[in-house]
């Protein structure tokens, strides 16, 4: 739908991360994940990106799984529909 972004796999020295820029913020591109809608809607969760002070990054749909592991959220990448 006119909703969804993509959501691109980075790669950059101390692993990868999750994002919707193309240009990976300057790291780079491993590809296309997936898509995630741009608002929240019925039966989405949004899927939070959190960094550690290693500089390791954390996509989760489970908010406290962040919090809890000493992460910094850097923001709602989007919202998708659970995976468990």
């Amino acid at each position: 739908g006119a909703d969804l972004i993509p959501l691109y796999r980075c790669r950059y020295p101390a692993g990868h991360f999750m994002g919707p820029d193309a240009k990976c913020e300057g790291q780079a591109i491993d590809g296309i994940l997936g898509y995630a809608h741009q608002s929240n809607k019925t039966g989405l969760y949004p899927l939070y990106r959190f960094v550690n002070r290693s500089g390791f990054h954390l996509e989760t749909i489970n908010y406290n799984e962040g919090i809890d592991n000493a992460f910094t959220l850097e923001g709602i990448l989007g919202y998708v529909w659970p995976f468990f």
